[in-house]
């Protein structure tokens, strides 16, 4: 009976009870990450959901974010605040450009793109790097876990 009646509140409540798949869209035209018109799933994504970034589109950061995964391939993820995420991250292209913390909880694999902005990015999971060419610029990459190279450059 107290199952049923939190499920209840919860739905009431309008807040999801499960994780989303959230992308990127832009469709709002504000480039801000804070701004549920800007994403597929009709909310901003929170700490359960798994959020892809594949446009060309420079997003703004407003507040510091949680996320449960991150797949980039694409645009620019721009501001000075903190973001974490509790598992995976990968990145096939685009740039990173925070100026805050950077956590990633799970595996990271980097096959492209650029990790820009200051700070250190904290890969707390075993790291893969493949693929083509990847940038860091004025970030420290700090491997917890570990790391296997398996082709590319690192500039």
């Amino acid at each position: 009976m107290k199952k049923l009646i939190v499920i209840s509140i919860l739905a009431l409540s309008g807040l999801p009870v499960f994780a989303l798949s959230c992308t990127w869209t832009g469709g709002a035209g504000n480039g801000l990450w804070a701004d549920a018109a800007n994403w597929d799933c009709g909310q901003i994504p929170t700490a359960m959901d798994d959020v892809t970034l594949n446009g060309i589109d420079v997003i703004s950061l407003s507040a510091d974010i949680t996320i449960q995964s991150l797949s980039q391939f694409n645009g620019t993820l721009q501001g000075d605040f903190d973001i974490t995420i509790e598992d995976a991250y990968s990145i096939f292209g685009g740039t990173i450009a925070t100026n805050g913390s950077f956590s990633i909880g799970g595996a990271f694999l980097w096959r492209g793109g650029t990790l820009g902005g200051s700070g250190t990015i904290a890969c707390n999971g075993f790291t893969t790097l493949a693929g083509s060419s990847k940038n860091v610029s004025g970030r420290t990459v700090q491997l917890n876990q570990g790391a296997d190279w398996t082709g590319g450059n690192l500039f």
